[in-house]
């Protein structure tokens, strides 16, 4: 029963959205309607939706915006975590700690220097400036991630593949790519939806370039 009451309470909220998506204005504001069931379901939200306002272009925005910077964070902290944890230069346990205390800083701290370099550098209310930064919070996460990852897998693995003629390339993808695709796969779903907040200060403007939960607000506040 326990299990039961679990299930329930896990997806309850996406039955009450679903069920909100089609239920017609009539029965959202009737006091007489049943609040838990549709009786005349209709798809007139989603062709608003789609149809009447810049839901696309918000949507495509923070496509591009979101595998982008993922994709160019994830390559970064590739050679970052790699050069600390094997290559063993003198004084890499103390950039590892640094890159972890980077980590540790709130991104609401560099909201305003960063919407400063942004403008300077001309590029506010482009899609560039949420890709350029995006990875001054992704790529210190994404280094002290792999760093784990990097140090788990014996060094000796990697120099049998060597010895079998396998090259840097090919160490990384098959030796690590188990790794390297699950932090991957793992930011895609964290960073999938850019971060409300960067949205305001770099990419506000006329909302152009604006992704998802920025046009959401700008729609709400039309009402």
């Amino acid at each position: 029963s326990s299990d039961l009451i679990f299930v329930f309470v896990l997806l309850f909220p996406f039955y009450w959205m679903a069920i909100t998506a089609f239920k017609p204005d009539s029965e959202l504001l009737g006091r007489s309607s049943n609040p838990f069931l549709v009786l005349a379901p209709t798809l007139a939200h989603f062709k608003k939706l789609i149809f009447e306002t810049a839901y696309p272009d918000w949507m495509l925005n923070t496509v591009i915006v979101s595998t982008v910077a993922t994709f160019t964070s994830l390559a970064a902290s590739v050679f970052a975590a790699y050069a600390i944890e094997r290559l063993r230069f003198q004084g890499a346990k103390q950039v590892g700690l640094a890159i972890f205390l980077a980590y540790l800083i709130p991104p609401s701290i560099l909201f305003i220097p960063l919407a400063a370099i942004v403008f300077q550098l001309g590029l506010f209310d482009t899609r560039w400036a949420l890709i350029l930064t995006y990875p001054t919070f992704l790529i210190p996460f994404c280094t002290w991630l792999l760093m784990g990852y990097f140090r788990s897998i014996p060094a000796e693995l990697e120099e049998c593949a060597l010895i079998d003629g396998a090259g840097a390339r090919e160490v990384t993808m098959k030796v690590r790519g188990n790794e390297l695709k699950f932090t991957a796969e793992r930011y895609l779903l964290q960073f999938a939806l850019p971060n409300f907040f960067f949205h305001v200060t770099t990419a506000y403007g006329v909302l152009r370039h604006s992704g998802v939960p920025l046009g959401k607000l700008d729609y709400l506040g039309s009402f």
